[in-house]
């Protein structure tokens, strides 16, 4: 462990630049991850040097494309940004805000509040371009640049701290080969059977992957990160199975939240004060288009691919809150049947604004199932933003939600 401590102060004493830089190259091969005592940690310079690499890729492909498209640098651009969409936001705002490592509770709010983060950053950028007299302000050199020099200027406030803690200290989770396998063979199946479908009209692959899925429940016995690898892959497939089957975005609501967010798109403009149905959502009006915006993915894969990618991780925040009350194993059964409720796998592919709202309010309940006090600290700076952001993703559901929460409080 002494070694591992000293990881960060190798090519520091030495003043021979030779030996300085084969100390480096040995340290980045050795300090990217590092398991000991059953523990996966991540240190300082590893993430440090992760994130800035997402900057800077983010920023240079996003600028190339506007001169080339080329075909590599479309893809760049669609996996940095993605990448930097869902972690990094919420990464360096942990970082900063814990004073030691990220634990597990830390990490899985990484994609909760990556996402808050993105929800934010549409509507502020709207705003302060308004007060400058710009009338429309949502671009990728606008939105994209705002967000990264944030972000960059808060991993820079991080970076100034001294500490000899790890970035990130986490149990190692071993991943078992059967529930690797039958995770990948589950998902694989999930996407080429609706593809298959709706080219050829045949559904002989769609109903063996739906089969698949339903055998999920056998891997109950597996590690706790094998269950939730299980989880989130059962979880995307069922959703994935339905959502590919056409090239356009169906069903009533989605139709609606394809036009708002096309109409942010093209009009580079967020209509905040406007009076149509489901226009102010900001979910729709700042998540959605942002992540089309800044990474080049058409709008309706965003919808029928992104999202649920994204709203699979409820799993995640289900399997985690139950867990802590209930056990692993009435954890893993309850969120299974969750996910074969058709509210989840159907309702959810309709109604994309509920899906990110009920992504916060997990998040907040995952929160208060970690802390023996609900008036903790590290509670209150994060379940009060999620709960507003909740507000934000979707209106309609706080009428049921708010009376509850303040009930269960009271």
């Amino acid at each position: 462990m002494e070694e591992n401590e000293n990881l960060e102060e190798t090519s520091d004493d030495d003043s021979n630049p030779t030996d300085s830089i084969g100390e480096l190259s040995d340290s980045i091969r050795t300090s990217l991850t590092i398991e000991s005592d059953d523990r996966l940690t991540f240190t300082r310079r590893s993430v440090g040097f992760s994130i800035i690499a997402i900057h800077i890729t983010c920023f240079c492909s996003r600028a190339i494309l506007e001169i080339s498209d080329a075909p590599i640098v479309e893809i760049l651009s669609m996996i940095s940004w993605l990448a930097y969409s869902l972690f990094i936001p919420g990464l360096v705002i942990l970082l900063y805000h814990r004073r030691g490592s990220l634990a597990p509770v830390d990490v899985i709010l990484i994609i909760p509040l990556s996402l808050m983060w993105v929800q934010l950053v549409g509507p502020a950028t709207q705003i302060l371009f308004v007060l400058l007299g710009i009338s429309d302000p949502i671009r990728w050199f606008t939105t994209g640049l705002i967000s990264l020099i944030l972000t960059a200027a808060i991993y820079y406030l991080y970076s100034l701290r001294s500490s000899e803690t790890f970035a990130i200290d986490v149990p190692s989770g071993k991943i078992d080969n059967s529930a690797a396998v039958f995770c990948f063979a589950m998902l694989s199946l999930s996407i080429v059977g609706p593809l298959i479908f709706y080219k050829l009209d045949d559904n002989t692959v769609s109903m063996i992957a739906l089969l698949t899925c339903s055998l999920a429940s056998f891997q109950a016995k597996s590690s706790k990160s094998s269950k939730m690898l299980v989880l989130y892959t059962t979880a995307l497939s069922v959703m994935l199975i339905s959502s590919l089957v056409s090239s356009q975005v169906s069903g009533l609501d989605i139709q609606v939240e394809y036009y708002f967010a096309n109409s942010v798109i093209e009009g580079f403009s967020i209509d905040i004060f406007s009076s149509g149905h489901y226009s102010t959502v900001l979910s729709t009006q700042s998540i959605v288009p942002l992540i089309t915006i800044w990474s080049g993915i058409p709008l309706n894969l965003v919808l029928k691919l992104i999202y649920p990618v994204i709203f699979a991780y409820c799993s995640i925040l289900l399997f985690s809150s139950y867990e802590r009350l209930f056990g692993d194993d009435v954890a893993f059964y309850s969120t299974l049947f969750t996910i074969f409720s058709v509210s989840f796998y159907t309702s959810m592919l309709d109604v994309a604004r509920q899906g990110f709202a009920e992504i916060f309010f997990l998040s907040s309940i995952f929160l208060l199932c970690h802390s023996d006090d609900i008036r903790a600290f590290r509670n209150r700076v994060f379940i009060v933003p999620m709960l507003a952001s909740m507000t934000l993703a979707h209106y309609g559901i706080n009428y049921v939600i708010y009376p509850m929460l303040w009930l269960a409080y009271l």
